[in-house]
């Protein structure tokens, strides 16, 4: 499963993410993993690959909240 660690994150992005041991993120869901693909496409200004990874989250009210978040005043 790819992860926001295939891309290389900064110190700074992995921050803004939400930080965890590299470990303990890898056993995170997948659902999880790709709304973090989303947050790290979004934080490097690249939203069409932000919107693919926004599109593999299954769980509605995780791909909501994301799209409250960024898009939040």
């Amino acid at each position: 499963m790819e992860t926001i660690y295939d891309h290389n994150p900064t110190k700074l992005e992995v921050e803004k993410i939400g930080y965890l041991p590299k470990e303990l993120y890898l056993k995170l869901d997948a659902d999880t993993k790709y709304r973090d693909l989303a947050l790290l496409f979004n934080i490097r200004g690249d939203k069409k690959k932000m919107k693919h990874y926004i599109s593999l989250v299954r769980d509605d009210m995780m791909r909501n909240s994301f799209f409250r978040t960024i898009y939040h005043p």
